[in-house]
């Protein structure tokens, strides 16, 4: 289970003037709105409203961004792109300052009483909120006082600082030095036995998962209890994607590797309860203390070592890989015919079956079946 790319690379489109950006901008929006109507929600304005097509919403950004990118002075739209580190850097200052918990659910704060609160000088704060407020993260609604956005309503919900110290600390630090590690592979397409950003922003030469164990417990915690806020594959979605009850006739196991504290699993033995289905989940940091479903259990276990769920017949055992595509594990995104050569070497009888997509989000799970000769 993960995000999937195209299934193909799209064919070249024509070059488009500078007016075809707008008309389909206008376009896309109107069908927008036509779908908030039918969904008699309000339009868009503090409160974030919810477009259910992920084609739809990705298209709008992107029509979006090009709109922006044709509007600035290219010279300027280059400055500013470029500078977007200081964005990161911001953010996690404020995460660090646990200023979501102190700005009030409703209304807004002074910036004086924030500052008091948090413990950081008046004047850095400021300098620090106006960035987040021009990327709406935060609201100013008057000079000097601050309130929530729906996205830093975000940051206050369970684990999303943990993800969010995860992606601003390691992976920032590990995208700094991302440029570097490539071109010491000349430029070559990074796997995980290579030196990447990672490494060279940590000084090491063991890769993250050993790192994290060995080295720097904590971080390795903070990745697993991140792996809670990950909403990629909202927990709602995953149940309805795949027919897991029809499991229950080959023994009814999944084998969730990778898979965190167990919230997915969790999420699909509610959703198919009563069933007899049972999940193993499988994660280097795995604590037997995170299990809370009678029929889930939780196994440390190192993904690179031999499976140790064996049973007589292989479709017993549908197995879930939850990979994580940052430059700190050398992963990447794949279209589907990069996971079929992928599959391919690992072993050749291994064939996709099926494909199982959300209109709703960008993921999807893959049917893989080992193919007896």
């Amino acid at each position: 289970m993960g995000s999937l790319g195209e299934v193909e690379p799209s064919a070249p489109s024509k070059s488009l003037c500078r007016e075809d950006p707008g008309i389909n901008l206008t376009s896309t929006l109107s069908s927008y709105v036509q779908h908030l109507e039918r969904e008699r929600a309000k339009l868009p304005s503090s409160k974030a409203q919810a477009c259910h097509n992920a084609a739809e919403k990705s298209n709008i950004v992107a029509l979006c961004n090009k709109v922006i990118a044709m509007t600035m002075d290219p010279e300027m739209y280059l400055f500013t792109t470029s500078l977007q580190f200081h964005f990161c850097s911001c953010l996690k200052t404020a995460v660090d300052l646990r200023v979501h918990e102190h700005v009030p659910q409703h209304g807004a704060i002074a910036v004086q009483q924030l500052a008091g609160a948090v413990g950081a000088d008046e004047k850095l704060l400021r300098r620090i909120m106006r960035m987040l407020v021009s990327k709406s993260i935060f609201a100013e609604p008057e000079p000097g006082y601050y309130a929530h956005t729906p996205v830093s309503l975000v940051i206050c919900a369970p684990n999303m600082p943990d993800l969010l110290s995860h992606r601003l600390e390691d992976g920032f630090r590990a995208a700094s030095r991302h440029a570097e590690a490539l071109a010491k592979l000349q430029y070559r397409d990074p796997n995980a036995k290579d030196v990447l950003g990672f490494q060279l922003a940590f000084s090491t030469t063991k890769n993250y998962w050993d790192y994290v164990e060995e080295d720097d417990p904590e971080c390795g915690q903070r990745f697993s209890k991140a792996m809670r806020a990950v909403t990629v594959n909202k927990l709602g979605d995953v149940p309805k994607l795949y027919p897991f009850n029809k499991l229950v006739d080959d023994g009814g196991i999944i084998v969730d590797v990778g898979g965190g504290m167990g919230q997915v699993a969790q999420s699909i033995l509610s959703h198919w309860h009563g069933l007899g289905l049972k999940c193993i989940v499988q994660d280097k940091f795995a604590s037997k203390s995170g299990s809370t479903h009678p029929e889930l259990e939780m196994q440390s276990y190192d993904f690179f070592s031999p499976q140790p769920v064996k049973e007589t017949n292989p479709s017993t055992a549908a197995v879930l890989y939850d990979i994580d595509m940052m430059c700190l594990y050398g992963g990447k995104e794949r279209t589907l015919s990069e996971w079929e050569e992928l599959l391919k070497a690992a072993d050749q009888r291994l064939e996709i079956k099926n494909v199982f997509r959300s209109p709703n989000q960008v993921s999807g799970i893959l049917e893989v079946q080992l193919c007896c000769d």
